[in-house]
């Protein structure tokens, strides 16, 4: 494969109180000037003090209550982007996949190694420490040339090698051409896709398909995560919907949506950032 074709793509009650004032005249009278010309009784002065106290104890009532509405949302903030690294890394296509070893030679995949081990010292393809899930993946397009069983590829499905699932926590020394498997097939609308190689097509497999699509200048495409990157691109790079899931049809879509429109200059920047995706 030529080095020079390689164009990378890389691809978060209020307790509402009305409070009454009443107030009391010394006696029972209904005369306005009355009231006026009347010192305050002692019991209008108890009174009066006991409004104020209620006063702040429901100020201090309303506080407490938005302090822990706050904390519950930050639970529940938490609770989700904890939800999400769980969810990181489960394939969520139908994966046809044929077990084949050694079909992969070194020579093909050298320099997507050479990337993939870059990516991997940087911590931006590696794994979460607190659930011991990986994140990350790199592919690459396969040349007509470059087929893997020789043939020249006719059909309009693009074949790319892949990093294969959960290899993401591999050091580079443990690293090599079995760890790669080759998409040769896919269907997005019914969500399937076949592949063969020694190890099963990364999760985000699907997604490097779609965008593998949109371009034939797309030759190589790297998905990342890094959560200080992640929260400053977010919306300020081209974004997709916060409500779509990572390796779904609606993914495939949303992508094909941001380049097509060319959201946010998408296709000059070759990059965009899954906002219902933590640090991807």
């Amino acid at each position: 494969m030529n080095a020079n074709r390689l164009i990378p793509c890389i691809v978060v009650v209020f307790l509402v109180a009305v409070v009454g004032y009443y107030w009391y005249s010394g006696d029972n009278g209904d005369s306005s000037s009355s009231r006026k010309d009347s010192p305050p009784s002692s019991k209008h002065k108890s009174v009066s003090k006991q409004s104020k106290v209620v006063d702040e104890k429901i100020e201090k009532i309303e506080e407490q209550k938005e302090e822990e509405e706050d904390d519950l949302k930050m639970d529940g903030d938490k609770q989700l982007m904890d939800d999400n690294k769980m969810d990181e890394g489960v394939i969520k296509y139908e994966c046809n996949w044929t077990e084949k070893k050694d079909i992969i030679k070194y020579s093909q995949i050298k320099q997507l190694l050479s990337a993939r081990n870059k990516l991997h010292d940087l911590k931006l393809i590696d794994v979460y420490k607190q659930n011991g899930i990986g994140f990350g993946n790199i592919s690459q397009r396969i040349d007509d040339n470059d087929n893997d069983n020789g043939s020249k590829n006719n059909d309009k499905k693009v074949k790319f090698y892949i990093t294969g699932t959960q290899t993401s926590e591999l050091d580079n020394d443990k690293m090599n051409e079995s760890h790669f498997c080759i998409v040769n097939n896919y269907d997005i609308p019914r969500n399937k896709l076949y592949c063969h190689g020694p190890i099963r097509a990364s999760s985000e497999s699907m997604t490097h398909a779609t965008i593998y699509e949109l371009n034939t200048k797309i030759n190589c495409v790297v998905h990342i995560h890094n959560n200080k990157l992640w929260n400053q691109c977010l919306n300020k790079l081209p974004t997709t919907d916060k409500n779509i899931k990572y390796g779904t049809p609606e993914m495939a879509k949303e992508v094909k949506r941001l380049y097509e429109n060319n959201i946010n200059d998408i296709q000059s920047k070759k990059i965009f950032v899954m906002a219902g995706h933590e640090d991807g």
